[in-house]
C-alpha cells in the first residue's frame, strides 16, 4: 500500500523517482490482499495488478529502503553498514526528518547523512514505537485504518523529501 501511495505523491509532483515494493517474507507473484485492494481503492489508488516479490538483493540497488516494521530491518540490511544507513522504518524516517528538517535544497545524500546523525542499529532495533501494524488476515476495517494511516505518513514523507504537493496549493 505504501508503494502506491508514495507513487501517487511522486506522480503529482512530477518527480523522476522510481518507487517499488518488496517483502522480507514475500512469495513471488502473489496478488495483494483483497483488504489492501479495497482500502486503497477508497483512497483513489489501484492495487489489483500488484504482485509480490521478495526483497532478496534488491535493497543493495536502491537509494532508500523504507520498512513498515523494525523487525524488517535486519533481514534487509544483512549486517551491511552502508545499507543500514539507507534503511529506515517509515515512522523513523518521519521522526528523524522532523528533527533535522525537510530536505529542502540539500542533496539527498546530505539529507541522508543528517538523518543518520546519532543513529545506531541498537537504538533503532530496540525501539518499539516505529512499527505500522500489519492488517494481513484481519477485518476490512483494519485494512482501511492502515491505508489511511499510510496515506497520512506517505504524504508527510513526500512533503519532507520534495516539498508541498502542487495539486494542493
Amino acid at each position: 500500500m505504501a508503494e502506491r501511495l508514495i507513487q501517487r505523491e511522486v506522480s503529482e509532483r512530477q518527480i523522476d523517482v522510481r518507487v517499488s515494493s518488496a517483502g522480507v517474507a514475500a512469495q513471488v507473484g502473489r496478488p495483494a490482499a483483497s483488504g489492501s485492494i479495497s482500502a486503497l481503492a477508497g483512497l483513489g489508488c489501484e492495487l489489483s495488478e500488484h504482485r509480490s516479490r521478495p526483497i532478496a538483493n534488491l535493497a543493495t540497488q536502491v537509494d532508500l529502503v523504507l520498512t513498515m516494521e523494525v523487525a524488517h530491518i535486519p533481514p534487509v540490511v544483512s549486517g551491511q553498514r552502508e545499507l543500514f544507513l539507507r534503511t529506515f522504518t517509515l515512522r523513523e524516517m518521519l521522526r528523524r526528518s522532523r528533527d533535522v528538517g525537510p530536505r529542502g535544497q540539500r542533496s539527498f545524500e546530505e539529507w541522508l547523512h543528517a538523518l543518520n546523525q546519532g543513529r545506531t542499529a541498537k537504538g533503532v532495533l530496540s525501539s518499539r514505537d516505529l512499527d505500522i501494524a500489519d492488517p494481513f488476515g484481519k477485518e476490512a476495517c483494519e485494512f482501511k485504518a492502515c491505508a489511511e494511516q499510510l496515506n497520512d505518513l506517505c504524504s508527510r514523507l513526500a512533503v519532507n523529501m520534495w516539498g508541498a504537493n502542487p495539486l494542493l496549493i
